[in-house]
């Protein structure tokens, strides 16, 4: 958790490569959506092969690679399991099939492979005061709607247009539409604070843990089709994603999650045919 620097993700993105660079070194990396193409560079950097892909493909600084035409909303002209590591920055919240895109993100990902997922932190309590008063991102935003939320970024000679951010996540959904799509959240990496969030923190974090643990303690003695010991290791989980007060605070969600299981038994479950008891 950082206190002070830039509040672009892009930074702080970037900067986890720089100080990982062993980790993404021979590997291949797709950075999508890619936008200028600031981080597939760092990642060119940092040794990796980098496959740049983005709906908006004339925003793409030329470089030492190209940007190649895909859309998250449809099947992506990538390899199944061909990759290593995904990059997604700012993209899942413009989505409005969030599960089908982290299902394609499975498909074309190796087995153990890693996905990198930025978003605006919607479990903020920022974001949890604007949506209290206005339904809204910000204090400073009009909730979502025709004027603001269709965009089409400068520079660019697409006609096309994408939703801006009518389809913000959080944490929790995040994690299991993760879940659904056969991955596991292996670990939350910190940005900067937001200050609004920062001061809201003593006055609202008593009430958020005392409210949790009256929660979870009800939820245990629900559900009985599943063992008390499947539950309390699912609902603390759940739990300490509820009352972490850098998810409360910080600026951004980076979250880092990993493919454990194959398109297959993903495909399974979503059909109701593999048992919902999977950890």
């Amino acid at each position: 958790m950082k206190f002070s620097g830039p509040s672009n993700i892009s930074f702080h993105v970037n900067e986890y490569i720089r100080a990982h660079a062993g980790e993404f070194q021979g590997k291949t990396v797709v950075d999508i959506p890619a936008g200028d193409g600031r981080t597939s560079e760092v990642l060119l950097s940092a040794g990796a092969e980098v496959r740049a892909y983005d709906l908006f493909t004339d925003v793409f600084k030329p470089g030492q690679i190209n940007s190649e035409y895909a859309d998250l909303t449809r099947t992506l002209p990538i390899e199944s399991e061909s990759c290593d590591i995904i990059i997604c920055q700012e993209g899942i919240e413009h989505l409005a099939d969030q599960l089908f895109a982290l299902s394609e993100f499975n498909r074309i990902l190796k087995p153990d492979g890693r996905l990198f997922i930025t978003t605006p932190n919607y479990s903020s309590l920022r974001a949890k005061l604007a949506y209290l008063l206005l339904e809204s991102e910000t204090r400073n935003l009009m909730p979502p709607n025709e004027l603001d939320s269709l965009w089409s970024p400068p520079g660019t000679t697409s006609k096309r247009v994408y939703f801006g951010h009518i389809f913000m996540i959080g944490v929790q959904k995040l994690r299991m539409l993760g879940w659904l799509s056969g991955f596991r959240l292996r670990e939350m990496h910190h940005t900067r604070i937001n200050w609004t969030s920062a001061l809201l923190l003593p006055i609202f974090y008593p009430f958020i843990w005392l409210r949790s643990l009256l929660t979870y303690r009800r939820s245990l003695r629900r559900n009985t089709a599943f063992s008390d010991e499947q539950k309390r290791e699912t609902y603390q989980r759940i739990r300490k994603l509820i009352c972490d007060p850098k998810i409360l605070v910080e600026q951004h969600l980076f979250v880092e999650l990993t493919k454990v299981e194959g398109q297959s038994v993903v495909q399974a479950r979503l059909n109701g045919e593999e048992g919902l008891q999977q950890t």
